[in-house]
């Protein structure tokens, strides 16, 4: 007869809505559902996230002395909308999502994959530590370098292009953008900043994922009496202000140097030019509309996250099926 594996639809349902107090092993992923349901919703994060981006972006290429952030933010907002109306907020949001899915779902793989590795071969006094997700985080975010990089150099200058320009709203294509790095560049074009980049993402990845793991784990202990649910998006946005916190400083050095506001591809001339000429508190601009924005992002990111594992586990009756003699 037909049966379907370990549970039915309706206690499946609850799993969904009841995630795990820990996230799920690597192995007990359906790899395909797990591609299929990723790009459903990670391609939902990119609608509600990107006009974030764009805003964070264009903040942090500002070469104007610090200003109040709503002040500057509302007028921002102002400027965008008057421009281009709501198109504005989404420039480049095509290309963006069609290329930073596949980047995505890499990366969470490849997360996944070595964080289940390492914690079955550490032993106990290290396995629920924070230091399995930040070497996890880490690699990850190593690995997939070579994909996000490209990436992150043509959507920013879409995202600033009108900040470049005196005469009228931009209409620069990706593929536009893309010939026009290749013939200032050639191929090394696509791959500016990379240097920088590992700078600021292998530790903000690994910050912020070692951040996540053991808060979660940490509340899922004292709180128990609180939904999982709440847990898990009260993880994320702890993660967010963390590693944004740490990490502010060379995410403006790296989007400087790929938009090339900063003629130097030097992270250290780079750093002293910005302090010299903007003084010390350079260092922090753009951190309030980047927590502001992050924190949000990374609960929702979180929220993702565990249920993307929880849809793709192998166990989902409505895609694994057994049959027995």
């Amino acid at each position: 007869m037909l049966e379907r594996t370990l549970s039915t639809p309706l206690t499946f349902a609850t799993d969904i809505a009841q995630p795990q107090k820990h996230s799920t092993y690597w192995e007990s992923q359906s790899f395909p559902h797990f591609l299929g349901y990723g790009t459903v919703l990670y391609g939902f994060e990119q609608m509600c996230t990107y006009p974030s981006q764009i805003l964070k972006t264009k903040l942090q290429v500002d070469l104007q002395p610090n200003r109040p952030f709503l002040r500057e933010l509302l007028h921002l907002c102002q400027d965008v909308y008057r421009a281009e109306r709501i198109r504005g907020f989404y420039k480049g949001v095509v290309f963006s999502t069609v290329s930073t899915i596949p980047a995505q779902l890499f990366f969470l793989s490849t997360y996944g994959w070595s964080k289940d590795a390492l914690e079955r071969r550490v032993g106990p006094e290290l396995r629920d530590s924070p230091l399995v997700p930040l070497c996890a985080g880490a690699l990850a975010e190593t690995v997939t370098c070579a994909m996000w990089v490209p990436i992150d150099v043509i959507v920013q200058k879409i995202q600033i292009e009108p900040l470049a320009r005196t005469k009228g709203p931009s209409s620069l294509s990706s593929l536009e953008v893309a010939r026009k790095i290749w013939l200032e560049d050639g191929i090394t074009g696509f791959w500016r900043g990379t240097d920088v980049h590992l700078l600021l993402f292998v530790p903000q990845g690994a910050i912020w994922w070692a951040s996540y793991e053991h808060t979660k784990k940490m509340l899922n202990t004292r709180m128990q009496t609180v939904d999982d649910k709440a847990l898990n998006v009260m993880a994320g946005m702890s993660a967010g202000v963390i590693s944004s916190t740490l990490t502010n400083p060379l995410d403006i050095v790296k989007v400087r140097i790929q938009t090339k506001v900063e003629q130097s591809t030097s992270i250290v001339k780079t750093l002293v030019d910005m302090v010299r000429r903007e003084g010390l508190r350079s260092l922090g601009k753009g951190l309030a509309p980047k927590i502001f924005m992050s924190v949000p992002v990374s609960a929702l990111s979180s929220f993702l996250y565990e249920t993307l594992l929880s849809l793709s586990r192998k166990e989902n009756p409505f895609h694994i099926a057994t049959i027995n003699p």
